[in-house]
């Protein structure tokens, strides 16, 4: 339930989760991302580590969302354009921050 960080899913989402493991950790997506890194203090490490946590773990959104606050639609939608298996980066970052305000 709720209480141990699961929350509930609905057809629209479970649609769009098989999408988000598309992930092959190339690294293409971390680069330029240094002064966001760095502006962020310790909360930002890059997409690729939010990506990839994204697409596993529910539990962890709420800890993830100051990450994904951290960078842009706009910067997600250049590094959507570059990344060899089309992660939807953006449609993750909503799906994150929606459900870590749940």
């Amino acid at each position: 339930g709720e209480k141990e960080g699961l929350l509930p899913v609905g057809p629209e989402d479970r649609r769009a989760l098989p999408t988000f493991s598309r992930c092959i950790a190339c690294g293409r997506c971390n680069v330029g991302e240094a002064s966001r890194v760095v502006a962020s203090k310790g909360a930002y490490a890059g997409v690729m580590d939010l990506v990839l946590a994204s697409s596993r773990s529910i539990p962890d959104f709420a800890a993830a969302a100051p990450s994904f606050e951290a960078v842009d639609d706009a910067r997600l939608a250049e590094l959507e354009a570059i990344c060899p298996t089309a992660v939807p980066m953006r449609a993750i970052k909503a799906f994150v921050l929606g459900k870590s305000r749940a």
